[in-house]
């Protein structure tokens, strides 16, 4: 019998964003350390501190200096990391999500 671990992230989940999205992978704990240490090891190759959050390479995000070449290689590395070993991956998001209601001021 194996154990496995479900690793999930969010996105778009800020009162800013219309549409939120989850994505995640199943993965055995043997998969999962492999895949956490491929992980570090491809930031580390390209300088980029731990934990990466997608919006550091944004306008004020702390990676937005990062050359084109440089983003390329890195999005490329990542391309080739080893997820395909996850015995399954999914992501959700709704087709419509109903406007939210304004946040009452405070006074």
């Amino acid at each position: 019998m194996a154990v496995l671990t479900c690793y999930l992230d969010k996105s778009g989940t800020d009162n800013s964003s219309e549409v939120a999205v989850v994505g995640g992978l199943i993965l055995d704990m043997s998969q999962f350390r492999r895949l956490d240490k491929e992980w570090h090891n491809i930031l580390n190759l390209h300088n980029i501190p731990w934990p990466l959050h997608m919006k550091e390479f944004g306008l004020h995000g702390k990676l937005k200096d990062m050359r084109s070449e440089a983003r390329r290689s890195f999005f490329s590395d990542l391309s080739l990391h080893p997820l395909r070993r996850a015995r399954a991956s999914f992501q959700t998001s709704p087709r419509a999500v109903a406007p939210r209601r304004p946040e009452r001021a405070r006074v």
